[in-house]
């Protein structure tokens, strides 16, 4: 007959008080008092003690399936049960090898005892362990069956809930009191080197110990949620322990075994214990290695800190304040170096269980990559062109693939990151077999998918608590709280697996989006996990490089991340931007999970090249400015299409629309500019030269865009803010300064560097000028790549020129002045520009008149200064680039201009092969470049020179050249390189000299329109009035190309609206047989 609810709760309340007694008797403390020894003299009192526990393990095995579960785990808690418990187990595993396994589960009983004296230690383990466990399990029970994670609102299930976390609160006291969880500091590494000797010596280690004490906390663990869903206001009771736990879990882990057990060792895919593997575990020794219930156990503690920081973070008002005293034990937690070790480890293990889902990610890249060698190798042969045509056809039929879809490294298997885990790879592959999708069916079928998104969701969880620990390491009022030595979540190896992560968040959403409808249908929630994680990975990752500048004093990430990482780094900030723009994440899911943050994506990038970030100390500056300068010139350098990718797609997507933002992309580009026009063999790169163009026309365009709105503001907003007045439009003021840093920053430096270039590649032609004309490539003459992609970033240039001028134009000059006005550093900038000569010619330019007032000399000195900028600094060293590479007409020297036509001509015709027209007509879009890719495509002999068409600029456009000869002749001194110099000396005579310089500004921007008209492009969209902003560049937003030239547009409107102003230019280069290919 079956126990009552009432006889139950008594035999608890009768059974835990007997016990309570047995252990605190005289003898049994004496007992306890030192280490268990192999000789017992007298067993009779720990023989009482087993019998009352396994009497209890049978009440609450009873009582599970009653409703009385609560009051009797009550009464068992109430009588103490629990620590006498704990205090038994904690004695046996003082002396783990006198324990032994075989006998643990044997039933407790006198007569058996009497005969197998040797197990009575391995007993008391064995009822201990199993009681202590049943006790969390029932507590989970009752927590699950009251409404389980997010709390309950009102009536019994309230109730029950606050019952529920009272009783895992003293669940937690006792096992404190009685010493078992600070005893788990000597008896987690005793257990580990039982085993670990017992493998030194050649025999089968025993794990099963180990495994057993771990098993009952992992259901500890997961027992203490409880009190954070259902009463808060106990966490304080629970989170020390869970600190002492997590530091003792670490330190075990540090010495578990890196070489193979017989489950680490078994095959990477996780293959699942055999069926005599599992027979023979329970009759002999248990060889199975502890790293998975390591992890399960680490994984679960990972877990509660997230539950612990959620509850936490959610609470308001009243109930904030009396959370107070667990909101700074979470502090405490979330700052501690063992706690920042774990998130780091359980990172690794959740980035090589996605990183195992992209099985096909890998064959995809390699197929690609045997089709591209196989087409390359076709081109390069000898062999008639219908291998060539093959190949093409066999790339054309091929799957799909996606060019911006990059190989994703490995670094969780890196060799520094490996050292961090307990066990290594060993440790990594048992985890792998808690995931046995990757194993069986993998994760393209139902069951894998859904393992896919509670991998992700764990993932995202371990992200989002790793972030706030790193928040809680900087932040601190304490000044005994300075973060000293290392800090495992901001260490390089942290920040590559947050890199790593990123891309698979990123590379996850490609997939489902390169899917089916249907499937993509079906798999809405994988849409959302990974939308989620990719924005969390990406506060991680502003966190970690926020973090080292506060934390290293601002010297950005390590020299080694940037060197190992830097190409994944840049990938990983444009990740986000690139799901935005192409419409993948809603921007409602950017707005709630950190579109703040993708704002500050390139000042992220700036941060970590060393440059001063939020909160720091700005007395070295300088400096810092100058390091970072010089990293983001190296990353540029080493990784320029990466580097372009990632402004690029900034500027077009929707968090460029504040000035501040496009200010950061300005800067950014500058470096890019530097690093392709001071290197020759960047410049050889049709990449490289491509993606830097696109980069710039979109800044371009953004600008314009701000411009307009600026001109098209209420006149009264336009007014700079007076004692009395109305404040000015801030936002459109600072829209048309931006116009000012666009000219003086980048346009000005980026023309400068393009002039030295083109001496460069024009010196290098003359010298080797014998060995170019008897070879057939373009590479070392002045009509190889490098002069072909000088041309093209020249072109492009000039339509910046253009383009600005003309919203200049719009806006009405004088508003540029109230911008700059509006300015801070204003004052002090013209106080330098505007000396006491330039005022007094100024002044006495008006002869008898009245002294101008301040106001109208800064007005006159701007324009002056706008305009010299625009002409002489942009469009002067346009001209000279022109000139170096064979495009423009020297005046008065057609001796020298003849020599340099002719060596363009000559070599940009060797690099053209025959058949030309044919092989361009039929390239598709998708053959022109992808900004994704790294590698350099320079050009060698045999290779087709990209956009030679430029070269022969001179000759095809009698246009152009009679513009350059009639500009040459009114303005011969812009032909000297020291024309700044000139237009400097007759500053003093201000409104003499206002005519010319307008003058010769209205010529310069007419000049550059004309170059735009002849020379149409094939990278950008060539109608100089398209303000579109689709697609992650400009060559992405490649929809409709000119049927006979082959220049690019956007769209088929920017085709037909651009057709007057091109169509002149397109008859002249089909007439020449000339393509913008």
């Amino acid at each position: 007959m079956p126990p009552t609810q009432q006889s139950l709760q008594q035999q608890a309340e009768d059974t835990a008080l007997k016990l309570t007694a047995l252990v605190c008797s005289a003898g049994v403390a004496q007992l306890l008092q030192h280490p268990p020894s192999a000789v017992l003299t007298d067993q009779l009192p720990l023989s009482h003690c087993l019998l009352a526990l396994q009497r209890l393990t049978d009440v609450l095995q009873h009582g599970e399936q009653r409703a009385c579960h609560r009051q009797v785990l009550a009464a068992v808690l109430h009588c103490q049960a629990v620590r006498s418990s704990g205090s038994l187990l904690a004695w046996v595993l003082q002396r783990p090898q006198l324990v032994d396994a075989d006998y643990w589960q044997l039933e407790a009983s006198i007569s058996r005892l009497s005969r197998l004296p040797s197990s009575l230690l391995a007993m008391v383990f064995g009822c201990s362990r199993d009681f202590l466990h049943l006790t969390a399990q029932g507590i989970i029970d009752i927590s699950t069956a009251t409404g389980g994670g997010a709390g309950t609102s009102s009536g019994s299930s309230s109730s029950s809930g606050g019952t529920v976390g009272i009783l895992a609160a003293a669940m937690v006291q006792q096992l404190e009191q009685s010493g078992l969880l600070p005893a788990l500091q000597s008896i987690l590494p005793a257990l580990n080197e039982q085993a670990t000797r017992q493998r030194q010596q050649q025999q089968a280690g025993d794990w099963r110990l180990l495994v057993r004490v771990l098993e009952w906390l992992l259901t500890l663990l997961q027992a203490w949620p409880c009190v954070a869903s259902h009463n808060p206001a106990m966490l304080h009771t629970i989170l020390p322990a869970l600190l002492l736990l997590v530091q003792h879990l670490q330190a075990a882990g540090r010495l578990l075994p890196s070489g193979p057990t017989s489950a680490a060792g078994r095959s990477a895919a996780g293959s699942s214990r055999t069926a005599a593997s599992r027979r023979s575990s329970s009759s002999s020794r248990d060889t199975r290695g502890p790293h998975l219930m390591m992890f399960n156990v680490q994984d679960t503690a990972g877990k509660v800190n997230y539950m612990v920081l959620d509850a936490l973070e959610g609470q308001q008002g009243a109930s904030a304040l009396q959370l107070q005293p667990a909101r700074k034990l979470l502090h405490k937690l979330l700052r501690d170096p063992a706690v920042l070790e774990l998130q780091l480890q359980l990172l690794a293990v959740h980035v090589s269980q996605l990183y195992a889902a992209h099985p096909d990610h890998k064959s995809r890249q390699q197929q690609l990559q045997q089709q591209q060698g196989a087409l390359a190798v076709a081109r390069g042969s000898s062999s008639s062109s219908s291998r060539l045509a093959q190949a093409q056809q066999e790339e054309s039929s091929g799957p799909n693939f996606r060019r911006d879809l990059l190989l994703i490294p490995a670094f969780h298997q890196q060799h520094d990151i490996l050292q961090l885990l307990p066990g290594g790879q060993a440790y990594l592959d048992a985890a792998a077999e808690r995931v046995p999708s990757s194993a069986t069916g993998g994760f393209g079928s139902q069951s894998g998918r859904l393992q896919l998104l509670l991998v992700m969701k764990e993932a995202q969880h371990v992200v989002s608590t790793a972030a706030q620990s790193i928040v809680h390491v900087v932040t601190t009022d304490d000044a005994d709280e300075t973060t000293t030595g290392d800090v495992a979540m901001l260490s390089p190896a942290a920040v590559r697996l947050v890199l790593e992560l990123q891309l698979l968040a990123a590379g996850q959403l490609q997939q489902h989006y390169a899917a089916g409808q249907h499937q993509r249908q079906q798999d809405d929630g994988m849409k959302e996990r990974a939308e989620f994680l990719l924005w969390e990975t990406n506060q991680l990752l502003h966190k970690q490089i926020w973090g080292v500048a506060q934390v290293t004093g601002g010297s950005g990430l390590r020299s080694e991340v940037l060197q190992q990482a830097g190409l994944q780094l840049l990938q990983a900030l444009a990740a986000p931007l690139q799901q935005l723009q192409l419409g993948h994440v809603s921007l409602a899911v950017a707005s709630n999970r950190g579109e703040g943050l993708v704002r500050q994506q390139l000042m992220c990038l700036m941060w970590a090249a060393g440059a001063e970030a939020p909160g720091q100390d700005d007395d070295s500056a300088a400096e810092m400015e100058k390091a970072a300068c010089q990293t983001l010139q190296a990353l540029a350098t080493a990784h320029q299409e990466a580097y372009a990718a990632l402004g690029d797609c900034f500027l077009r997507s929707p968090v460029a629309n504040i000035v501040q933002n496009v200010e950061s992309g300005a800067d950014m580009l500058v470096h890019l500019l530097y690093a392709v026009l001071s290197s020759e063999q960047l410049l050889g790169s049709s990449c490289a030269a491509a993606c830097t163009a696109s980069a710039l026309t979109s800044l371009v365009k953004r600008t314009v865009q701000f411009v307009r709105a600026a001109g098209n503001m209420p006149l009264a907003s336009r007014q700079l803010p007076e004692a009395g007045e109305a404040e000015c439009d801030e936002e459109h003021i600072a829209a048309a300064r931006f116009t000012i840093a666009l000219c003086l920053d980048v346009l000005c430096p980026a023309t400068q560097w393009l002039a030295h270039a083109a001496k460069s590649i024009r010196k290098g032609s003359s010298s080797g000028s014998s060995s170019s004309s008897s070879s057939s490539g373009g590479g070392g003459g002045c009509g190889g790549q490098a002069a072909a992609s000088a041309a093209l970033l020249a072109v492009v240039l000039a339509r910046s020129v253009v383009q600005l001028a003309d919203a200049m134009e719009a806006a009405e000059p004088q508003l540029l002045l109230m911008a700059a006005k509006a300015t801070p550093g204003y004052a002090t900038w013209a106080s330098g520009m505007l000396d006491d000569s330039t005022r007094g010619g100024m002044a006495a330019s008006g002869g008898g008149a009245a002294q101008p007032k301040e106001e109208d000399l800064q007005w006159q000195f701007w324009r002056l200064i706008t305009l010299q900028t625009v002409t002489v600094c942009t469009v002067q060293p346009l001209l000279l680039s022109l000139t170096a590479l064979g495009s423009a007409a020297l005046p008065g020297d057609n001796q020298e201009m003849q020599t340099v036509q002719a060596e363009a001509a000559a070599a940009a015709a060797a690099a053209t092969p025959a058949g030309h027209t044919e092989a361009a007509s039929g390239s598709s879009s998708s053959s022109r470049f992808a900004f994704s890719t790294s590698g350099s495509s320079t050009s060698s002999s045999g290779q087709e020179v990209e956009w030679s068409h430029l070269l022969h600029l001179q000759q095809y456009s009698p246009v152009w050249a009679a513009a350059v000869a009639a500009f040459s002749d009114k303005w011969p001194l812009w032909w000297q390189e020291k024309v700044e110099d000139r237009c400097a000396h007759f500053l003093g005579d201000a409104a003499v000299m206002m005519p010319e310089i307008q003058q010769q500004y209205a010529d310069a921007v007419e000049l550059c329109r004309t170059l735009v008209a002849a020379a149409p492009l094939p990278v950008v969209c060539n109608n100089l009035s398209c303000d579109s902003f689709v697609g992650v560049s400009e060559a992405a937003a490649f929809r409709k190309g000119c049927a006979k030239c082959r220049c690019s547009y956007c769209s088929v409107a920017c085709h037909q609206g651009d057709w007057k102003r091109h169509k002149a230019a397109c008859k002249r280069m089909v007439a020449a047989g000339l393509m913008c290919v």
